[in-house]
């Protein structure tokens, strides 16, 4: 037996692990990548990938968010975090969440990009991140503010024509997507500035709302089903 002077070391738990977000981002892997999803996802993907993300399941302080993505504190690696508070959540909600997640861990390459290698071009094509980081002149103090602008202005058919490839197996020309998963791709934004200044009617978002609660639940309301299968973690 031998004697020691044993320092206990307080350390965090690992995080847990989120089995059916992880396959989803498998299944992206295996989607029509062209034009910007292919640049997204060769980002974090690939033997030539220069960034990581870590996707994991836990608490977002009673925060009402789907996910959010923060840095790790480790270069060129971000974290995605899915709210533990929607166990019930279909494999085609955190289809939603992750590729809008996936758009927020984008932006911030481009930050990289811009603030550590110097490229002044890097937000050229998005004039809110532009404002925000570049020119200062942006309406809000905050980032995601930035980011949701963004994602609004530029990205919903690309993510309606991912999720909709996704759920359906079936590929989609970015702009092609049915109207049910343009829906879902602006539910991603509800209750963001962006969400609650586009042009959005009073109708589409009473639609989107219900529909993002749908798939959120797993469970219908009123005249919308489900259309997306339990994931089971």
């Amino acid at each position: 037996m031998v004697n020691c002077e044993c320092v206990k070391i307080n350390t965090p738990p690992p995080p847990d692990l989120d089995p059916c977000a992880e396959s989803i981002r498998q299944a992206f892997n295996g989607l029509t990548q062209q034009g910007k999803l292919a640049e997204i996802l060769g980002k974090f993907n690939g033997p030539n990938a220069k960034y990581k993300i870590n996707i994991s399941i836990g608490s977002l302080g009673g925060d009402a968010d789907l996910a959010r993505t923060s840095n790790s504190g480790i270069p060129r690696t971000y974290n995605i975090v899915f709210n533990e508070n929607y166990p019930n959540a279909t494999s085609l909600s955190k289809a939603t969440s992750l590729i809008h997640e996936y758009i927020h861990a984008y932006f911030n390459t481009l930050y990289d990009d811009w603030k550590n290698n110097g490229n002044i071009h890097a937000y050229d094509e998005y004039p809110p991140l532009k404002a925000f980081y570049i020119d200062g002149t942006y309406s809000s103090p905050y980032s995601k503010d930035a980011h949701h602008d963004a994602i609004a202005s530029s990205f919903i058919n690309l993510m309606a024509a991912t999720i909709q490839e996704y759920n359906t197996n079936m590929p989609v020309a970015v702009g092609a997507a049915d109207q049910f998963y343009i829906d879902m791709a602006w539910s991603s934004l509800q209750g963001t500035p962006a969400y609650n200044n586009s042009n959005l009617t009073e109708e589409a978002k009473d639609r989107i709302g219900s529909q993002r609660a749908v798939e959120t639940y797993n469970k219908p309301r009123g005249i919308y089903p489900v259309v997306g299968t339990p994931c089971n973690n």
